[in-house]
C-alpha cells in the first residue's frame, strides 16, 4: 500500500512537472487590412478583408463585426451588403487551433444615405492616399471646384484623354511644388457614388474638359490656399522686382563679336509662366545692361513667352548671317529628357544639334532653366562649334522656379532659382574690376568672355559660386551641370555638404538610409573613400523602412552620386564609376569579386585642378517587383576603375512605390 502510494505520488509530481515546463498557449493577433470601399451607401457592397498571426499555432477561425448591425461573417475576406447608415466600428477576431482567441482589431467605416459630399472626399484621399507616402518633401493637393460629370474628359497636359464614366471628384497632387514639369505628380479621382478612389502617377499638370485649371496658369491661384485640400506648409515665394544695379560699365574691349538672345517658351496654359517670364528678364537685364549691350536679342520682349523652336532657329540664323563669331542662347520652360517645350512645340536635341552643324562657322553657348536639361550635355557637347552649356539640372531631376525655402540664402530673387543664381553670382563678379579680369583670362586661353564670365558665375574659380545662391541645389533638389571646351574652366562641381565619412577596403559594407516616398530625397552625402580596381567591388547596403505597405511595387528607386579626386589629376578621362547586381537581401562577401550585370555607369573625367563626376541614378528595370515585408534591406554594388584613389559621395537612396 505504501509503495502504490508512493508510485502515485511520484505520478503526480512528474506530471505537475512537465505541465511546469510546457509553456501557455499564446493568442493570436487580428489585423484589418482594408476595406474598400472606405465610403459607402446602403445596399452597397463592401469587401472586408484581414489575417492573424499566431506564434505557437494556427488561425483556425475569423469574425467580423459591426458596433451597429452585429455579426458580419466568418473569413478572411468577406463580402456585405447588409451595412445600416451611420459610423460603424468594424471588428476583427481570429481564434487560433487550440482555442485562444485575439484582441479585436477595429476600423471606422463610414454608410450613408446621401453621396459623398467633397469635405469627406478630400479626407479620403489624404488618409489613404497622401499620409501613407510619409512624404518627406513639400506637397501641394489641389482640388477642382466642379464635380466631374460623366462625359467630362481629364488628361495630362501631355498624355492621353480619359472619359469620365460616373460623377467623381477629381484632386491634383502636385509633389514638387515649384518645379517645371516635367515632374512627379499624382491624379486623384473620388467616385461621388461609392466613394472609389482611382490614382494615376503622371508627369505633367491636368487638362479637364481641354482647359487648364486656374490654378496651373495663375500664379495668385496656385498659391491661393482655398484652391488647396492638403499642404505640408508650402508658402508662397517672396518675388522681386528687377532693378540694373551700376557695376562700373563698360567692360574692357576684347576680339570676340559676341550676341546673347532669350528664349522664353511659355505658352498659354501651361504653369510657372510668372517663373518663365521673370527668368527671361533676369537674363535679359543681364545681358543688355552689362555683357553685350546693344547686342542681346529676344523674339518677344522678355517677359512674353510662346517662342517657338522655327522663332529661335529663324533669329539664330539670322544672327550667323550678321556676322556674329559666338551666340549665347538662355532658353526656359517645361521639358524632359532631350526636349524642352517651345511655344507649345517640341525642340528636340537633335534638331538643335542639325541647326548647329549647319552653322559651322559660328560659335554657341547655351544657358538651359528645365527640367532633365543635363541631358542636352550629352549632345552639344560632341560639337566643335558649342564652347559652353550650363542647365539647371541632371538628367531625371526637375528644375525649380522661385522657391524661397528657410535655407535661401537669396530670399527676394525673383526668377528660377538656378536662373536667379546666375543672374546675381555673375553681378558679383561684374563689380569693382571684375570685367577686366574676366576680360584678361577670356584674352589667355582665348575664349569668348561671355563663356569665361558663365562658367565663373557657376563655379568658384574666379570670385563666386552662384550654386550658393540656388536654394534648390543646396536642398539636394535639383543638380546644376556644366560642360565647357576650355580645360580650365571646367572645375564643374564643388564637394557636397558632408554628412559622415567612412573609409572601405575591399568587400566592406557601407550602410545607407532609405527614403519611402515619391519626392527626391534630402538626405545628407556621406563620403566614401575607396581604391581603383576592376576587381575591387564595394557592396552599399541600405536598410528598408518599415512604414512601406506590404504589397506596394516597387516602381523605381533613385541616388545621386558624385565622384572627385585631386590625386594626380591631369585633363583627360579618368575612369568609369559603375553600379552593378542590385538585389534584396541576397549579397555576401561571396559576391564581391564576381562581375555582376552592370545597372548604371558614368564616365569620370578630370580638368586642370579637379576631377569629379556628379549624376543620379535610377535604377526603373529591376525595381518593377512586388515589396515583401520580410525584405530587411536594398543592396547593390559599385566600383572604380581607373587609375587614382577616388572620393564617392552618395545621398540617400529614394524609393518609388506605387500603394495597393
Amino acid at each position: 500500500m505504501k509503495l502504490q502510494t508512493l508510485i502515485a505520488v511520484s505520478l503526480l509530481v512528474l506530471m505537475l512537472t512537465a505541465a511546469a515546463c510546457t509553456s501557455a498557449n499564446k493568442p493570436p493577433v487580428a489585423y484589418i487590412d482594408s476595406i474598400t470601399p472606405s465610403y459607402l451607401q446602403t445596399g452597397q457592397t463592401v469587401t472586408l478583408t484581414g489575417h492573424g498571426t499566431d506564434e505557437d499555432g494556427q488561425i483556425a477561425s475569423y469574425e467580423w463585426r459591426s458596433s451597429i448591425d452585429g455579426a458580419l461573417g466568418n473569413g478572411s475576406a468577406i463580402n456585405t451588403s447588409i451595412l445600416s447608415a451611420g459610423q460603424h466600428t468594424i471588428s476583427l477576431k481570429v481564434c487560433d487551433n487550440d482555442g485562444a482567441c485575439s484582441q479585436e482589431a477595429t476600423a471606422t467605416l463610414v454608410v450613408s444615405n446621401a453621396p459623398l459630399d467633397e469635405e469627406s472626399a478630400a479626407d479620403a484621399v489624404i488618409e489613404h492616399i497622401i499620409e501613407p507616402m510619409n512624404f518627406d518633401g513639400p506637397i501641394i493637393g489641389f482640388k477642382l471646384n466642379d464635380l466631374l460629370k460623366p462625359g467630362d474628359t481629364i488628361a495630362p497636359y501631355r498624355g492621353d484623354k480619359r472619359i469620365v464614366d460616373e460623377e467623381r471628384y477629381f484632386y491634383f497632387i502636385d509633389l514638387q511644388p515649384g518645379a517645371y514639369y516635367a515632374h512627379d505628380t499624382l491624379f486623384v479621382t473620388v467616385d461621388k457614388k461609392d466613394g472609389g478612389v482611382n490614382v494615376s502617377q503622371e508627369q505633367w499638370w491636368p487638362i479637364v474638359n481641354n482647359e487648364p485649371p486656374s490654378w496651373v496658369t495663375d500664379e495668385d491661384q496656385y498659391y491661393n490656399a482655398s484652391n488647396w485640400f492638403f499642404d505640408s506648409g508650402v508658402n508662397r515665394p517672396a518675388g522681386a522686382s528687377i532693378t540694373a544695379p551700376q557695376i562700373g560699365m563698360p567692360a574692357p574691349q576684347h576680339q570676340w563679336y559676341e550676341a546673347s538672345v532669350i528664349v522664353n517658351g511659355h505658352h498659354e496654359g501651361e504653369t510657372l509662366g510668372w517663373d518663365a517670364a521673370m527668368s527671361a528678364w533676369e537674363m535679359w537685364v543681364l545681358f543688355d545692361y552689362y555683357v553685350t549691350p546693344g547686342e542681346t536679342y529676344a523674339i518677344t520682349p522678355p517677359p512674353i513667352g510662346s517662342n517657338t523652336p522655327d522663332d529661335m532657329f529663324d533669329l539664330l540664323d539670322q544672327l550667323c548671317q550678321d556676322g556674329y563669331d559666338h551666340i549665347t542662347t538662355y532658353i526656359v520652360n517645361h521639358g524632359g529628357t532631350d526636349v524642352i517645350a517651345l511655344g507649345g512645340q517640341d525642340l528636340y536635341a537633335d534638331d538643335l544639334v542639325d541647326f548647329l552643324n549647319a552653322h559651322p562657322d559660328t560659335s554657341f553657348s547655351f544657358l538651359i532653366e528645365a527640367c532633365d536639361s543635363g541631358s542636352f550635355i550629352d549632345d552639344l557637347s560632341e560639337l566643335s562649334n558649342v564652347k559652353l552649356v550650363l542647365t539647371a539640372t541632371s538628367t531625371l531631376y526637375p528644375s525649380h522656379g522661385d522657391m524661397d525655402p528657410d535655407i535661401d540664402p537669396n530670399p527676394y530673387d525673383g526668377g528660377s532659382e538656378w536662373t536667379s543664381s546666375m543672374y546675381f553670382g555673375a553681378l558679383e563678379l561684374l563689380s569693382d574690376d571684375g570685367w577686366a579680369d574676366i576680360i584678361a583670362e577670356a584674352n589667355r586661353i582665348s575664349a569668348p568672355p561671355n563663356v569665361v564670365l558663365l562658367m565663373a558665375a557657376f563655379n568658384n574659380n574666379m570670385h563666386s559660386d552662384s550654386r550658393d545662391l540656388d536654394a534648390c541645389y543646396l536642398s539636394n533638389m535639383q543638380f546644376p551641370q556644366a560642360w565647357s571646351q576650355y580645360s580650365s574652366l571646367c572645375r564643374l562641381w564643388q564637394q557636397p555638404p558632408i554628412g559622415g565619412e567612412v573609409r572601405l577596403s575591399p568587400s566592406d559594407y557601407y550602410s545607407g538610409h532609405v527614403t519611402s516616398s515619391g519626392a527626391i530625397s534630402y538626405g545628407e552625402w556621406n563620403r566614401i573613400w575607396i581604391g581603383n580596381s576592376d576587381t575591387t567591388r564595394y557592396l552599399v547596403s541600405y536598410p528598408l523602412p518599415d512604414e512601406m505597405p506590404e504589397g506596394s511595387t516597387i516602381l523605381t528607386a533613385s541616388m545621386g552620386f558624385s565622384v572627385w579626386t585631386e590625386d594626380n589629376c591631369v585633363p583627360g578621362y579618368l575612369g568609369d564609376f559603375t553600379i552593378e547586381h542590385l538585389a534584396y537581401d541576397s549579397l555576401d562577401a561571396s559576391d564581391f569579386n564576381t562581375a555582376g550585370s552592370k545597372i548604371a555607369g558614368v564616365q569620370v573625367w578630370c580638368c586642370e585642378e579637379s576631377c569629379v563626376a556628379h549624376f543620379p541614378l535610377q535604377f526603373a528595370d529591376l525595381m518593377q517587383q512586388d515589396f515583401d515585408s520580410h525584405h530587411e534591406y536594398i543592396q547593390f554594388r559599385f566600383k572604380f576603375t581607373g587609375e587614382s584613389e577616388v572620393q564617392i559621395f552618395t545621398s540617400s537612396l529614394t524609393m518609388y512605390y506605387e500603394l495597393r
